[in-house]
């Protein structure tokens, strides 16, 4: 098997597929096992989602780290001072600055992404700092300060900057004098932020609102607000035990409790109940709530301790789900502790089945696949190239199974094989690259031929670009192609380029040649691009990248120099692409994405840090909107161009 052909395919092929609109045929309520390896069966406390897409799980044994493919544990050793301080994680949070801080019953924990140790908050490394044991809340105000509880019952204000901790328990009005063994009764739930920068507390004795934009401030510019259960007012919240809140996209407040659900409108202070009687015609299904999310479409998620509820945008309606083992897609339990949404707006789930998905969207990725009991199917899964021509068919080359074109609006596959006794189709099953034009012609790399198709006829007429009448199959095979303004075509090749003018039918070679400062740097082309300033862009796999000016006839090399910060980040470049500015980016092995300035003929790069978790980009697409996407070697990964942000 020729793998870098299947290699040179994977380049090419990363994210093509995501110009593609696949839509999923069920509506139905599919729920996935994210971790299905048995060192991963259990409860876990919580999970968060950082900048770079990565999954960080707390749980009783360990912080985990999630990559979407495999997971890191990170766990206490008692000879390491640099390790976790317990591996019993109450609670996480991952600040502005994409720091983890944990809570563990050693106090307060903080990980550094870049060295992955962990620093122990305590009086060594504060003196006079107080005993933050048993952390169960973490959260962070406007101006960076954590806001830190406890299961005692007690809250802190951390000013980073100053190392100073202020004590505001006795704020919260309800510490009162109890014996040892109900040490644990004031535990504070959860602290939140909302949308207006104010903090809310949930502990074992009400809701409490920490107003810091209140202008008739407080001592220390802190104001409380407290909302209690009151057994003689229905417009109460339902129980002084709250678990869990937030805040929904039309400002409306959802705290759960140990007594059902409830929701605050902030003006008037009333609150409306939701309960698991069975004479409401409004119901969840248990009083427990121990989690609540909104997710992208508007519709509230909640976990209570029996059961998954879905209260709908319009809240005229609530669903519910409970563990099924007898369904694999099921929930594995019923009882819940924790729910979360990635960047796709996809929920997780966890309880003591573990964690699982569920996909809400399921317009986004679908999936084209071999079957061979099924002829209307892709003719191989091993896909090299892809491209849509003028009436928006797709055309997909494949590594053994020819080319096929499938018409997405009827779901028809028309397949195109070697067939020894037919000259007039393809000469190899191997595809390398496709190119579509303006009419009804598609051009295939096909070994050592370039063919065209004429889509209407289905006839191919092969051109023969083995001048040299080469040997070595990876050197006579054309792995990519591209056409520039002037309509001829260029191909990158096994042994330097070539160009072809599909009018005379001829091809002109440039090949590879040891020693020349003006030819091309290595043998193999794997990508070739021309951009609309006329010039001709081509990414090796190794040695240098190379810009080939058409009227000298030289090519100009751009090697990584590790003192330049400036130069191209990689010489492997895997594929180019230009974007709709006119902004050329370019795609390297282990060197990120590269931007090229044409005005100052050097490079930025973005690489590797704590926004971006890869470092190989395979494909480049842009958007409708200009922001631009890409294959990685940690998955798809989308930079918004105007904010200079990526999301993974």
């Amino acid at each position: 098997m020729n793998n870098k052909k299947i290699l040179k395919g994977i380049f090419f092929c990363g994210l093509t597929v995501c110009t593609i609109s696949l839509f999923a045929q069920s509506n139905r309520l599919k729920f996935e096992q994210v971790l299905p390896d048995a060192n991963f069966n259990h409860s876990f406390s919580g999970f968060l989602f950082d900048s770079q897409g990565y999954l960080w799980i707390s749980s009783g044994n360990g912080l985990y780290k999630y990559s979407g493919y495999d997971a890191k544990r990170y766990q206490f050793d008692p000879f390491d001072p640099n390790s976790i301080s317990h591996n019993i994680i109450y609670t996480f949070w991952i600040d502005k600055k994409d720091t983890i801080w944990l809570g563990t019953p050693e106090g307060l924990c903080k990980f550094d992404r870049k060295t992955e140790k962990f620093t122990r908050y305590n009086t060594s490394l504060i003196p006079g700092m107080p005993d933050l044991a048993n952390v169960s809340a973490i959260n962070e105000d406007a101006q960076g300060n954590l806001w830190i509880g406890n299961f005692e019952g007690r809250l802190w204000r951390y000013n980073r900057e100053k190392g100073e901790f202020l004590s505001l328990t006795s704020k919260l009005n309800f510490q009162k004098d109890k014996s040892l063994s109900s040490v644990f009764h004031d535990i504070i739930y959860f602290i939140t932020k909302d949308n207006t920068g104010n903090l809310w507390v949930g502990n074992n004795n009400g809701l409490h609102l920490v107003d810091l934009n209140e202008k008739d401030i407080g001592e220390n510019g802190i104001n409380f607000r407290h909302y209690l259960n009151s057994p003689s007012d229905s417009n109460s919240i339902s129980a002084n035990e709250v678990l869990c809140m937030r805040q929904d996209h039309t400002g409306t407040y959802w705290i759960g409790t140990v007594a059902g659900l409830s929701n605050l409108d902030i003006k008037s202070g009333k609150f409306t109940r939701y309960s698991s009687d069975t004479r409401s015609p409004l119901r969840i299904s248990n009083n427990a709530v121990r989690n609540i999310i909104e997710d992208v479409n508007g519709n509230l998620w909640i976990a209570t301790e029996n059961g998954l509820n879905r209260f709908n945008k319009e809240r005229t309606e609530i669903s519910s789900w409970f563990e099924n083992p007898g369904v694999p897609s099921g929930l594995k339990a019923s009882w819940l502790t924790a729910l979360g949404l990635d960047a796709g707006g996809n929920l997780f789930v966890s309880g003591p089945g573990g964690l699982q998905s569920l996909v809400l969207n399921q317009k986004a990725f679908g999936l084209l696949r071999n079957d061979p009991a099924d002829l209307n199917s892709i003719s191989n899964n091993q896909v090299t190239a892809i491209a849509e021509d003028i009436r928006k068919n797709i055309w997909i080359g494949t590594f053994g199974g020819g080319l096929d074109k499938w018409e997405k609006e009827t779901g028809k596959f028309t397949h195109y094989q070697k067939n020894p006794k037919n000259q007039l189709g393809l000469r190899s099953n191997e595809i390398g690259a496709i190119l579509t034009d303006s009419g009804t012609n598609i051009w295939v790399c096909n070994n050592e031929y370039l063919s065209k198709l004429n889509s209407e006829t289905g006839a191919f007429e092969h051109f023969n670009s083995n001048a040299r009448n080469l040997e070595n199959q990876d050197a006579k095979n054309l792995y990519s192609i591209c056409r520039d303004s002037n309509g001829l075509i260029w191909l990158g090749t096994g042994n330097g380029i070539k160009s072809f003018d599909p009018v005379t039918k001829k091809f002109n070679h440039f090949f590879y040649e040891a020693g020349n400062p003006f030819g091309i740097s290595d043998y193999t082309a794997v990508f070739i691009h021309a951009d609309s300033r006329d010039n001709i862009w081509v990414g090796t796999q190794s040695i240098a990248f190379n810009r080939f000016d058409k009227k000298t006839g030289r090519f100009i090399h751009y090697k990584n120099n590790p003192l330049d910060s400036t130069s191209i980040s990689s010489n492997l470049v895997n594929c180019i692409y230009e974007d709709s500015k006119g902004n050329l980016w370019i795609g390297t092995f282990g060197g990120g994405l590269c931007q090229y300035n044409y005005k100052t003929d050097n490079f930025t790069t973005h690489s590797r840090n704590k926004d971006i978790p890869w470092n190989t980009v395979f494909s480049i697409q842009e958007d409708k909107i200009g922001n631009i996407w890409l294959g990685t070697d940690e998955g798809v990964s989308c930079y918004f161009v105007s904010q200079k942000k990526f999301l993974n």
